[in-house]
């Protein structure tokens, strides 16, 4: 059993055991932080957990067509105690959580991510560098856990595979990301819906800037 196998069957044990989760991703998001941090959710509760998924900043307009977005909030519940703490595409714990007062004092942290660079300041980390997006390692969570990903989710990871692989055009483009994505449209993705909304749509700051730029 090679050291994936070893942290991942822990982690599969850790999600089974336990009902309340808080899900966090780094600060300033882009579109694999975020379409990871819906689809842990997402996958979360299928499984009949409760979860808050949190990002301290603001989602970008061009994520928001993303299913579920609307629901990640700015900060925990008040009264949402969770049992584990999850930290998706987030290589330093002070950027999923700025200010100090997201994480309770002694959290079971389930660190998942794919950053070379990553501190490893979970108490289970699932750090796989050679992977190309926290969507592909999310990915593999539903596999392993057996639940079925409906349409919303394979949305949300195939835009997070994307975004971080430069519309498949950088080198982290692999074998591995490319499948996934493949799996995912034999599941109903659709990638022009997706590449429509992720660069193809100017919000209206974009909108009234370029029409300055050109009329000048």
């Amino acid at each position: 059993m090679d050291k994936f196998e070893k942290i991942a069957d822990q982690i599969v044990k850790v999600i089974s055991e336990n009902s309340r989760f808080l899900i966090l991703s780094h600060i300033y998001p882009e579109g694999d932080c975020i379409g990871s941090l819906l689809a842990f959710e997402r996958l979360l509760r299928a499984m009949g957990k409760e979860c808050n998924a949190v990002n301290a900043h603001p989602l970008p307009e061009r994520y928001r067509f993303l299913p579920g977005s609307s629901l990640i909030l700015k900060k925990p519940q008040a009264d949402f105690i969770p049992d584990i703490t999850v930290i998706l595409d987030t290589p330093i714990l002070a950027r999923a959580d700025p200010d100090g007062t997201f994480i309770i004092p002694g959290a079971v942290i389930v660190n998942i991510d794919h950053h070379f660079s990553n501190e490893n300041f979970g108490t289970y980390n699932y750090i796989d560098d050679k992977a190309s997006s926290a969507g592909v390692l999310v990915f593999r969570f539903y596999k392993r856990l057996g639940v079925v990903l409906d349409i919303d989710a394979a949305t949300q990871i195939y835009s997070a595979v994307v975004t971080d692989t430069g519309r498949f055009r950088f080198s982290n483009t692999d074998s591995e990301a490319l499948s996934v994505c493949a799996q995912l449209v034999e599941n109903g993705v659709d990638p022009e819906y997706i590449a429509t909304n992720l660069y193809y749509q100017n919000d209206f700051g974009t909108e009234k800037a370029l029409g300055y730029a050109l009329s000048s």
